[in-house]
């Protein structure tokens, strides 16, 4: 009986993995025995190019960020962001192109992703604003409440890479 359990759900979940594939599926269509067998990651991470590691590592302590201690470099800094502190790691651009073997982009021609962090008052959120400012960073929205209802201001770091400090109100 264990066996042919266990066959129905490698069938199952061999199925599952051919239907990801169509252009037609859609998350509904995982059942429980397909997420108990999707692999799940201890940790996860970015790593982010910059031009100047210790430029990078002078703005992120000026806004008070806790540093991921014994990971920095002149080819890395790194910082935890958050409660959980989800790590961060800026690499020097020309050390992450020759480990990923490719190109990359310079974050301020475009957009591929925004971290948002949490604030608990609108204070907070303004408080993150004039740190940034004072650290050379760059404004892109005022901290204020905002055309879509929400308060929050949206910056960038020396490099581009982008961040919004959200408020976070009851009923988000």
């Amino acid at each position: 009986m264990t066996l042919l359990n266990l066959t129905t759900r490698n069938l199952e979940f061999s199925y599952i993995s051919r239907q990801c594939l169509s252009a037609d599926f859609t998350i509904k269509d995982y059942t429980w025995t397909t997420l108990k067998n999707i692999m799940k990651a201890s940790m996860i991470w970015a790593n982010l190019p910059v031009d100047d590691v210790k430029a990078t590592e002078r703005f992120y302590l000026a806004l008070g960020i806790k540093p991921n201690s014994g990971r920095t470099s002149e080819e890395l800094t790194s910082f935890l962001f958050g409660k959980d502190e989800f790590p961060i790691h800026f690499f020097r651009r020309e050390k992450l192109e020759a480990s990923m073997n490719d190109k990359t982009v310079k974050a301020g021609s475009g957009s591929e992703v925004i971290f948002s962090i949490s604030a608990d008052t609108e204070e907070e959120v303004s408080e993150w604003a004039k740190k940034v400012k004072a650290a050379g960073g760059n404004i892109f929205r005022d901290a204020k409440r905002q055309d879509d209802g929400y308060f929050y201001c949206v910056f960038s770091d020396l490099d581009g890479h982008k961040f919004n400090v959200l408020l976070i109100e009851k009923g988000m």
